[in-house]
């Protein structure tokens, strides 16, 4: 090593010291004192051992010999799944902060822009958007429900719709198809990373935790999203013990949303919360979430080719479906089921009785001849209008019942 170092110290001497040809009688001056070949061979040798020439030298030997060290072929797969996990761990939370990092914060006056970060195919003709906006900033402290207002910017058409979930991140909207709905089809069209013009929320129900012991909701079609967002308000409380009962018809079973949502609600907080289901009709079992992951995944790529593929009607049915007692359950219905219409007879046994039933103990909302028949129809200017309907004939009164 010293011979190497020695010799390293001879090459940076040589490399940075230009000495001029003395030999010759140049009328340039020189950069050094003239010294004779054997004091210039002295004084070379003196300066090679000088430490800082010897640490330069040292220096330079590192850089000339330095190797990378091999990777031994028994490491190598661990090295590719270190790797690998690396990669795929920066990936996720990239993708992460680009779905939610960037959540815009909503407000009940103007409409702001909001990405589209998921979208779940949640049947035939309704899907669940994701949306990276946050809602809880201006939350009316005593809502029990809100909702928000979506616009279609093509045309300034805006239309309120009640989220499932809200948190500082995301909300999901649950959305059906309309044909002649503006608004709705222009959701339906939306992928992944579009943008979508919302404010919010609004407070849709004032709601006071254990002002009643018992609620019932009676919900048909997407009218489940605010009694779903009330019920998740209500059991995420661990103060509120308030006991909840959902009666929810639809079309066919395939047409129930959020289904396995409310069941698991039910599995999580047993004997709180009770619920019946009601269909016009039999037919195909909900969809599975084989069929519910294949269609999202499709929609979040090429989303208008996959969703939304079958036209809309009713959300379930007209008046006439809450006017008929159920029929007995069909071997291809499963036995939460009911097959046929609402009547008086299922709500007495579900809801509240009207004796003990407190201010706004009864909540329905769906669509217009389903309202009409159970609570009586709305006022044309969308106000509740009296009670009628089942409710009426039960008992119950105007100060009892909320019509959303």
């Amino acid at each position: 090593m010293s011979t190497m170092i020695r010799s390293a110290a001879a090459r940076l001497w040589s490399r940075t010291t230009a000495l001029p040809a003395f030999a010759t009688h140049s009328t340039a001056r020189p950069r050094l004192p003239f010294l004779p070949h054997h004091s210039l061979q002295q004084h070379r040798t003196r300066l090679s051992r000088h430490p800082a020439v010897q640490l330069a030298a040292v220096r330079l030997v590192h850089a000339e010999t330095l190797k990378l060290p091999e990777i031994e072929s028994h490491h190598l797969p661990l090295t590719i799944v270190m790797l690998a996990f690396i990669g795929t761990f920066v990936a996720v939370n990239v993708n992460l902060y680009m779905t939610y990092g960037k959540s815009d914060i909503l407000t009940p006056l103007d409409f702001v822009e909001a990405p589209v970060a998921q979208v779940f195919a949640e049947s035939a003709d309704s899907v669940i958007l994701r949306v990276a906006a946050n809602a809880t900033t201006d939350m009316p402290p005593d809502a029990g429900v809100v909702h928000v207002i979506v616009k279609d910017d093509s045309c300034q058409i805006a239309r309120p719709y009640t989220p499932i979930e809200i948190n500082a991140r995301y909300m999901d909207i649950l959305v059906k198809r309309y044909d002649y709905g503006t608004v709705s089809r222009m959701l339906h069209s939306l992928a992944r990373g579009d943008m979508v013009f919302m404010r919010g929320p609004l407070r849709t129900l004032k709601y006071t935790p254990n002002e009643n012991a018992h609620i019932g909701m009676i919900a048909g079609g997407t009218g489940i999203a605010p009694m779903y967002q009330l019920m998740r308000r209500i059991l995420e409380n661990p103060a509120d013990t308030t006991t909840i009962s959902l009666v929810y018809a639809n079309r066919s079973p395939r047409d129930i949303l959020l289904k396995s949502r409310i069941d698991e609600l039910v599995q999580l907080h047993p004997g709180r919360v009770h619920v019946s289901y009601f269909v016009d009709e039999n037919g195909p079992a909900p969809i599975s979430s084989r069929e519910k992951a294949a269609a999202a995944k499709a929609a979040n790529s090429v989303f208008a080719a996959t969703v939304a593929a079958a036209p809309s009607t009713n959300d379930a049915g007209s008046a006439k479906s809450a006017a008929a007692p159920a029929a007995a359950p069909a071997s291809t219905v499963p036995v939460d089921y009911r097959v046929g219409f609402i009547g008086k007879e299922h709500l007495a046994k579900a809801l509240p009785g009207p004796a003990s039933a407190g201010h706004h103990s009864v909540i329905v909302c769906g669509p217009p001849g389903m309202l009409a028949a159970i609570a009586g129809p709305k006022a044309g200017d969308d106000r509740p209008g009296p009670l009628g309907g089942m409710l009426k004939d039960l008992g119950f009164t105007e100060q009892q019942v909320v019509k959303l």
